[in-house]
């Protein structure tokens, strides 16, 4: 241990050694396997931009067809609802989205008087997107609860997968809500109309800032248990491979990134450096032995020099694979030693369970309950859109 440790601190000023490469994501993966925070930036900024064009149709068609992908599961989702106020008028407002979709779809491929006229017949769609974009950015119905609250559970323990899967199918159908009443808008009076534009742009930047405040709230109760979630992971569907386990962490807990490493038995992790990240280990699986990193989902771990270092030093002739999601390091690795060195930086320090004197749980029972793990059906399909 004590050898090991002075490599780390050598490894640590070695950076421009032989044998240093980048490591980080291979290719993209599309972008509704992504989270539902990186789903919206995406979809805002095309919205942006295609509105400035007036060019609408085709993003309207793309966010349809993740919508398709996304709404296997809503009904599974809405049905869990424990207050019958959000299961009507969620669908109220969903129906008149899609009929109104159909609608604008067949004026896209044809576009004569006939379909224009049907379109039209859609103007007052804003009455059904307004109050989408209020729940998703934390207004209340009625005198009722917090949507997202309904997906907590009695210790105030989010059900990450689940509300990734409302906030994402719901925040498309917002989408599609504004693409078609910004159309409508400009057949009605002209093309460079933009009311229904600028408000759309402005409800989607509160929702943004309302899923990065509700995340920061759901990290802490996940702190101490996160070890017995990973452990239940490994009891109900075990990962064939660190981007799997990785896939299935960040859809159980969209608020934190992630770098795993899989290890054969032996192996090690030791951290160095002034950027705090929590750790996770003692998870075995045929052989082989998994350690977790984890930190606040907002920051991003890259190449460049910044203000806070993260070195992890491992056995490196005992690596197997790792998987480091959107985070890129460098890897320090020198041949004939058993020892090698991952190298990145984050422009601030992580503020998510860095409380060193917080004691993981470690005393696990297999949960019967659904609570953190997706619904199969999600499951299948974003493994489809990771293999492809």
């Amino acid at each position: 241990m004590i050898k090991m440790r002075i490599y780390l601190i050598i490894l640590l000023f070695l950076t421009s050694a032989p044998l240093v490469k980048t490591i980080g994501k291979v290719s993209l993966v599309k972008e509704v396997a992504n989270t539902a925070l990186s789903l919206f930036t995406t979809i805002m900024d095309l919205f942006e931009l295609s509105t400035e064009k007036n060019e609408l149709e085709q993003l309207t068609v793309e966010i349809s067809e993740i919508k398709q992908i996304l709404k296997t599961g809503l009904n599974s989702f809405l049905v869990r609802l424990d207050k019958s106020t959000y299961q009507n008028t969620l669908t109220g407002y969903i129906n008149k989205v899609d009929s109104c979709e159909i609608d604008y779809l067949n004026y896209v491929v044809s576009p004569s008087d006939a379909s224009k006229k049907n379109l039209v017949k859609c103007s007052d769609i804003i009455e059904s997107v307004r109050p989408l974009g209020k729940y998703l950015s934390g207004s209340r119905i009625f005198d009722g609860p917090l949507l997202f609250d309904l997906y907590k559970d009695s210790n105030g323990v989010c059900n990450g997968s689940a509300m990734e899967s409302i906030f994402k199918t719901l925040f498309a159908e917002y989408a599609i809500g504004c693409t078609i009443a910004t159309t409508i808008e400009r057949i009605e009076h002209s093309e460079n109309a933009s009311l229904y534009a600028n408000e759309c742009k402005d409800t989607m930047f509160k929702i943004v800032d309302y899923v990065k405040s509700l995340y920061q709230n759901c990290a802490p109760p996940a702190c101490r248990n996160f070890h017995c979630s990973v452990q239940n992971i490994f009891s109900r569907y075990p990962p064939g491979s660190p981007d799997d386990l990785h896939a299935n962490l960040s859809e159980m807990y969209p608020w934190f990134n992630f770098l795993i490493f899989e290890f054969s038995e032996g192996g090690e992790t030791i951290l160095g450096g002034n950027f705090f990240v929590r750790h996770d280990d003692d998870h075995m699986l045929k052989g082989s032995k998994y350690d977790i990193y984890f930190f606040d989902g907002d920051i991003q771990i890259t190449t460049e020099r910044q203000n806070y270092s993260l070195a992890i030093q491992i056995s490196q002739n005992l690596l197997i694979s790792y998987s480091f999601g959107n985070s890129t390091m460098t890897s320090v690795f020198y041949n004939g030693l058993p020892y090698g060195t991952f190298l990145g930086f984050a422009a601030k320090n992580n503020s998510l369970c860095n409380n060193k004197n917080l004691k993981d749980n470690r005393e696990c029972y297999i949960s019967t309950s659904n609570i953190f793990f997706l619904n199969p059906t999600l499951l299948v399909i974003i493994s489809f859109i990771l293999v492809n």
